[in-house]
């Protein structure tokens, strides 16, 4: 196992599309601070009034929601990038047992993930938090301790969401249509629960991907779901997606 796992990282890192992926997320922790920085200045521009009533929203809510975007495309590029230039038939005849193969690639992108998503949480956080100062925005004056739970779970659905990813990368088989589903999961469907009179509509929704994070912090107004009963479902859908994807990449030609 651990060489399919040493040829899997090195699959992943000879990818140009990978190293442009890096790209983004460091173009995406530095782009927090600098937007951070001009939201003061202007604070600090306003009277007192303006700057009552002035939105100093969280940059760890802003980067979770470009870093989900992005690390769904590298999860997906995991797998289809073989697909599409024939690599897969090679792969498997080197590791015959696809479920080990499959394995590999989820471990190498759950760690990828889980460490380039944690950290960019995290020096993003107290970057910005250094920046903001003494200023009166609410979620720089919440103690680090009340935080953390929601900094940690920011950085767990990244995660998450790269499995995911790779999950429906490999039962599509595509990149725009891997890409697409997880957009959509993220993005479309949560919407969906609108249709839903009250109080189906805030059930349905608590248990959409992109609302998790927040009920596994324990945040008030996240949902309806206990943190356990957030996890649960955050289980779901990996048992959902992986599990599907490991029954049919065993089965299936490639």
């Amino acid at each position: 196992m651990t060489d399919v796992l040493a040829s899997e990282w090195l699959k992943i890192r000879s990818l140009q599309s990978s190293q442009a992926i890096l790209g983004v997320v460091i173009a995406s922790v530095l782009m927090m601070p600098a937007l951070t920085w001009y939201n003061v200045s202007v604070w600090d521009g306003l009277p007192p009034e303006r700057q009552a009533q002035f939105d100093g929203s969280s940059p760890v809510e802003a980067l979770a929601m470009l870093l989900q975007i992005t690390v769904a495309v590298f999860g997906v590029l995991t797998v289809t990038s073989e697909y599409g230039s024939g690599m897969i038939r090679t792969s498997v005849v080197a590791v015959p047992r696809r479920r080990t193969l499959l394995g590999a690639k989820a471990v190498v992108v759950a760690v990828s993930t889980t460490v380039a998503g944690q950290l960019s949480v995290f020096v993003v956080y107290f970057v910005c938090r250094w920046i903001v100062g003494d200023r009166p925005h609410e979620w720089a004056e919440r103690p680090v301790a009340e935080a953390l739970p929601h900094l940690l779970a920011s950085g767990l659905m990244l995660t998450v969401v790269g499995l995911v990813a790779l999950g429906l990368g490999t039962l599509l088989r595509s990149t725009a249509g891997g890409v697409g589903a997880v957009v959509a999961l993220l993005v479309v469907v949560p919407g969906l629960a609108n249709v839903f009179s009250e109080p189906w509509n805030e059930r349905v929704a608590s248990v959409m991907l992109s609302r998790l994070a927040g009920q596994l912090a324990g945040e008030e107004g996240a949902g309806v779901l206990s943190p356990l009963g957030a996890l649960a479902v955050l289980l779901g859908y990996l048992l959902l997606v992986l599990g599907g994807a490991l029954h049919r990449f065993a089965r299936r030609d490639v």
